[in-house]
């Protein structure tokens, strides 16, 4: 009996990016209507997300972006991922 190759390495399934706009928008309003008691988890339970307020360096203009955080004893590990694309996130060039 010989064992079957290995499947092909894939990519994980990544939602379509309209999908990805309605659920962060579903978030952000979740956030805003009960004032930060839903939609993030307070700091001291290690995974959460925090809401970074960014402006933008062209227009100046103020964004709200959630991001992934990771608690590491006293600091926190930030996630800007772009939702798994292969290029940074382009809120990342106004920091």
């Amino acid at each position: 009996m010989v064992a079957a190759p290995p499947a092909a390495y894939r990519r994980s399934m990544t939602p379509p990016r309209p999908v990805l706009r309605i659920g962060w928008a579903v978030h952000r309003a979740l956030f805003a209507a009960t004032r930060g008691r839903l939609g993030t988890t307070r700091p001291g339970r290690r995974v959460g997300t925090l809401f970074l307020l960014v402006r933008g360096r062209k227009s100046g203009t103020l964004r709200r972006t959630g991001l992934f955080y990771v608690e590491d004893g006293p600091a926190f590990v930030v996630v800007a991922s772009n939702a798994g694309e292969d290029a940074d996130p382009n809120w990342s060039l106004n920091l």
